[in-house]
């Protein structure tokens, strides 16, 4: 006579039952912060830190010429503005193409490109870097 076996059937429902349970929670949150990184350094990437936007000042105030062939020819002038980047806010003075100024400060604004702060007969503003001949 054979010994008694254990059903395989009745063994099988506690083997599934002894398996770890994944924690759902668990992967949802390691879900939601890996999207929340993505993010982030999408953001750093295409728009750049905050702290690239921080005046800095010219380690020694300068002069340079603000040109501009194309406002000349046009007998129009270069428009110096309240702020740096897109959000430059209005134009503070105007001057004629080259014009010598005193670049006091520069940074990378919003736009990605540098702009100096100058100064012109005790007024300041901000210019592209485009228009500025050191």
């Amino acid at each position: 006579m054979k010994p008694d076996l254990p059903n395989d059937s009745a063994a099988e429902p506690r083997a599934q039952a002894e398996k770890p349970k994944t924690n759902s929670n668990l992967v949802i949150l390691a879900v939601i912060i890996g999207v929340c990184l993505f993010i982030f350094l999408f953001a750093q990437f295409f728009y750049g830190s905050s702290s690239s936007s921080k005046d800095t000042t010219a380690p020694t105030p300068y002069s340079a010429a603000l040109i501009c062939s194309d406002c000349a020819d046009a007998g129009i002038n270069i428009n110096v503005w309240q702020n740096a980047g897109v959000s430059r806010g209005k134009v503070v003075f105007s001057v004629p193409h080259n014009t010598i100024v005193s670049v006091i400060g520069n940074k990378v604004a919003d736009d990605g490109r540098t702009w100096y702060k100058v100064e012109y007969r005790g007024q300041t503003g901000w210019i592209a870097q485009d228009f500025v001949n050191r």
